[in-house]
């Protein structure tokens, strides 16, 4: 690579390996120049996706919980996460709960202090939304979601997606 620049290297065109290496400016280095020094770093370093990640789901009450197409991938210290969930009320039950275990590598480094700790967006693909159904941090600090779905109707089957974020540092 000696003598090219940037722009003239050709593109990836494809998701980076973890151990691929990605050129950076590290800002706060400025031993090379004031505006920072270039540095190397492995890909795996600073972004993971784990496209294989299967929940535990614990805790049901009040129906079954099934969740598909669960993603989650970290940036620095931001995860985001999405998953298609679907929650069957149990007979004659219009509320239930269940928690979902966090992998090892995106849990917080921390135990989280209160629900507000995870921002979640719901949409609900099944009908029309007359309860609720949200997803918060667990507020027992055990790294978990705690999801909570409420229907007019019994029997219900409530079928969303979801899409989240939150920070593990």
């Amino acid at each position: 690579m000696a003598g090219r620049k940037l722009p003239a290297l050709p593109s990836l065109n494809q998701f980076p390996a973890s151990d691929d290496i990605v050129y950076l400016v590290d800002v706060s280095d400025t031993s090379e120049s004031p505006d920072g020094t270039s540095k190397q770093n492995e890909f795996g370093k600073i972004a993971q996706v784990d496209k294989t990640f299967a929940p535990t789901v614990t805790d049901e009450v009040g129906g079954t919980f099934t969740v598909t197409n669960f993603l989650i991938d970290k940036v620095g210290d931001i995860v985001t996460f999405s998953f298609v969930g679907r929650f069957d009320l149990a007979a004659a039950t219009t509320f239930g709960t269940c928690n979902i275990d966090l992998p090892t590598a995106f849990q917080p480094t921390s135990n989280w202090a209160a629900q507000t700790d995870v921002n979640v967006v719901l949409h609900r693909t099944n009908g029309i939304f007359t309860g609720e159904c949200v997803i918060v941090a667990d507020d027992s600090g055990t790294k978990i979601l705690a999801i909570q779905v409420d229907s007019t109707t019994a029997e219900d089957s409530i079928r969303f997606t979801a899409v989240g974020r939150y920070k593990i540092a």
